[in-house]
C-alpha cells in the first residue's frame, strides 16, 4: 500500500506504525491472529514440531481462553558465512536450505504476532498488549545479513537516493550508503563472533529474556539476554 508522505507532517515513522497498528486491529475483527513485521522478518515454526506456522497456531494457540495475546518469537539473525556457505540462494531455494548460521537477537525478538487490538511502537520492537509470550518452537528469521552476494550486488547497482524512513528528521540517505553500512556490519559480525554449532534451545538466554521489564503502560520488554 502506498503511504502518503506529507513533508508538513513530522514523525513519519510514528505515524506509519500507528496507521499499521490500526490496520492490524481492524483485521482482527475477522482473523484470529495477525503478524506485523518488517519485510526482512519472517515468523516460522520449528519443522520438527509442526509442518507450518498455521498448523502450529491451531495446535498450540487456538483456544481464546488460554492463548496469549502477544507472542514475541526468538529472533535468529541469519548471518551469511561465506567461507562455508558458498552457494547463492536461488529463486526456488528456501533460506534454511542455504543458510544455517545465525546469532540470537534479543532486540529483534519483536512481539509481532498478536490477537487483540494493538498499538505498536515505531519499528515494532514493543506494543501495548502487556507481557509477551516467548514460545519454544516459533522463531523470527531476520534477513538483514542473510546473503553477502545480495548486499554486494545492491551496492554495485548504485541505487538511486531514497528517503531513510528510520530518520525522524527526514534527511535523505542513499540506499547505496545504507547497503555499504550493512556490508560493513556484516563483516564486523564475521570478525567478532565465534560461531559454534546449530543450537536453538539456548535455555540460559531464554530464561534471561523471560525476566521482562516494564517500559510504560502495558509495554513490556525482554530482560537482558545471557
Amino acid at each position: 500500500m502506498h503511504i502518503p508522505r506529507d513533508d508538513t507532517k513530522f514523525r513519519f515513522e510514528r505515524r506509519r506504525w500507528n496507521m499499521m497498528s490500526q490496520f492490524v486491529s481492524g483485521l482482527l475483527m475477522y482473523y484470529n491472529w495477525m503478524i506485523l513485521s518488517d519485510v526482512d522478518e519472517f515468523v516460522i515454526a520449528d519443522s520438527d514440531v509442526s509442518p507450518n506456522l498455521l498448523a502450529h497456531l491451531k495446535s498450540h494457540y487456538w483456544d481464546p481462553d488460554t492463548a496469549p495475546v502477544n507472542i514475541a518469537p526468538l529472533c535468529l539473525d541469519m548471518v551469511h558465512y561465506p567461507q562455508d556457505e558458498t552457494q547463492p540462494i536461488g529463486s526456488d531455494d528456501t533460506i534454511l536450505s542455504r543458510r544455517r548460521t545465525f546469532r540470537p537477537n534479543r532486540n529483534y525478538s519483536k512481539p509481532n504476532l498478536v490477537r487483540k487490538a494493538v498499538r505498536f511502537k515505531p519499528a515494532g520492537h514493543a506494543n501495548n498488549l502487556g507481557e509477551r509470550h516467548l514460545p519454544d518452537h516459533l522463531y523470527t528469521l531476520h534477513l538483514k545479513y542473510f546473503d553477502r552476494f545480495t548486499l554486494d550486488g545492491r551496492v554495485a547497482q548504485r541505487a538511486p537516493t531514497s528517503r531513510n524512513n528510520h530518520d525522524e528528521a527526514g534527511d535523505d540517505t542513499s540506499l547505496e550508503k545504507r547497503m555499504l553500512l550493512w556490508a560493513g556490519e556484516h563483516q564486523q559480525i564475521l570478525d567478532t563472533f565465534e560461531f559454534a554449532g546449530e543450537d536453538i534451545a539456548l535455555p540460559e538466554g531464554r530464561e534471561a529474556m523471560r525476566a521482562q521489564t516494564v517500559d510504560g503502560p502495558g509495554v513490556f520488554n525482554y530482560g537482558v539476554s545471557a
